[in-house]
């Protein structure tokens, strides 16, 4: 059995400091938000966290000192989730149900949706996201739902008949537009039993996706199906062996194993193949 229990240090380590400052001026004045996710890029350039007054702050890290990028106010509600796309031209946030698109690039608003645009939006809070690619944002939510939308410019047909219940109505549909770029719904399923923590995809080219939830159990997904801009995925494997919340889960490089941290102070390793701890 692959599984490590994590214990505090009888001693702590000499020399070391309590608290680790990139610098000592402050990036921001309100204090971060309690529980606040702090994001990093793909490539390490960008940081993203949210401070009490729920603003987001967004900044470089190719000079030598981190250099703010913009500032994102507005929220009334609690942040819970950030999200830079693979080559950093969108970023995306989730607070209170409502998923917002901002470019990088333009520093604009490009999209804000949530289940009052569509009913094929997350039914409550959206608790996790994830970009696949530069055109894929997946979401898991309080619903226990992941979702996928497809984030397509000028240049990508999209096809009008992607809706998962055939009696919605076109208006109910999620097609949003702004300048040349386009948003819609592709495909749900209800991944887990109890609210989704977070979404983990490999660090290589793949078609696997993990969700991992407050009930402890981590499912395995193939979505080869919505990289294709089609609706439907293959659950691979359903992995339950925590007694508490999975706090963490990533694929490792080789693509053999699944790593998964829990609140019940386990650690646990999974076989990608069989699905066996």
């Amino acid at each position: 059995m692959n599984a490590y229990q994590l214990s505090a240090p009888s001693q702590a380590p000499q020399n070391t400091k309590a608290n680790i400052h990139v610098n000592t001026v402050p990036y921001h004045t309100m204090g971060v938000q309690t529980k606040s996710p702090i994001t990093l890029s793909n490539d390490a350039s960008m940081f993203a966290f949210v401070d009490k007054a729920f603003s987001i702050y967004v900044y470089s890290l190719v000079e030598q000192e981190p250099t703010m990028l913009m500032c994102l106010n507005g929220n009334r509600y609690e942040v819970v989730a950030l999200a830079f796309s693979p080559s950093n031209k969108f970023f995306a946030t989730a607070a209170n149900g409502m998923i917002r698109i901002f470019s990088l690039q333009t520093k604009q608003q490009m999209f804000e949706f949530d289940h009052k645009v569509s009913t094929q939006c997350h039914e409550g809070h959206v608790t996790a996201l994830q970009w696949y690619t530069d055109e894929l944002l997946l979401s898991g939510g309080a619903d226990s739902d992941l979702k996928c939308y497809r984030l397509s410019d000028g240049g990508i047909r999209v096809d009008e008949k992607l809706v998962t219940d055939s009696a919605q109505s076109i208006k109910d549909k999620l097609n949003l537009r702004f300048e040349k770029y386009q948003l819609h719904y592709i495909d749900g399923v209800n991944a887990n039993k109890t609210a989704i923590n977070g979404i983990s995809v490999p660090p290589v080219q793949s078609s696997l996706v993990a969700t991992y939830s407050k009930d402890g159990t981590i499912k395995v997904f193939d979505i080869a199906n919505w990289l294709e801009g089609k609706q439907g995925i293959k659950t691979l494997h359903s992995c339950e062996a925590h007694k508490s919340e999975v706090l963490c889960c990533n694929f490792s490089v080789q693509m053999k194993k699944l790593i998964a941290g829990s609140k019940d102070n386990y650690i646990s390793m999974w076989d990608l193949e069989s699905g066996a701890l």
